[in-house]
């Protein structure tokens, strides 16, 4: 079992918590991470989580994906894209999607060999880095 799965989740939902309650308003506000609204740095996560499971179950769809989108990032800037990705999901419903996407992941980095290598935009990583990656991000922008 891979612990920082289990620190991972948990980070998410406290961080859900917090979040479940605000208004639509809310999403708008301005953080002080680079003046990202609470969407913009929920849009994050959920896009950071979905590549650390697409790269956990298959290599070559990550690399796949992220070359198509990093060529829709370099057009339109990071945030852009990764909208362009939501496809309209904003605010209670990214939440939602958020939140069930990491408990659908979870299990299977607990169940991964917490050493085998994976695909990222840098040099590849254990499983175990990348999981601890995703709860550092869910930590850091949460705050």
């Amino acid at each position: 079992m891979l612990q920082q799965a289990i620190d991972f989740r948990a980070e998410s939902e406290a961080l859900f918590a917090l979040i479940d309650p605000l208004t639509d308003r809310d999403w708008e506000r301005k953080t002080q991470f680079k003046e990202w609204t609470i969407h913009d740095v929920i849009a994050h996560l959920h896009f950071g989580n979905h590549l650390a499971d697409l790269s956990l179950q298959d290599s070559n769809a990550f690399m796949e994906f992220l070359r198509r989108w990093g060529e829709d990032r370099k057009q339109r800037g990071n945030r852009a894209a990764t909208n362009a990705w939501l496809d309209g999901l904003k605010n209670r419903a990214l939440l939602q999607r958020w939140r069930e996407f990491y408990l659908e992941m979870t299990p299977r980095f607990v169940g991964a060999d917490p050493k085998k290598r994976v695909k990222w935009a840098g040099p590849d990583m254990s499983v175990r880095s990348s999981i601890s990656a995703r709860l550092m991000e869910t930590w850091a922008h949460g705050q």
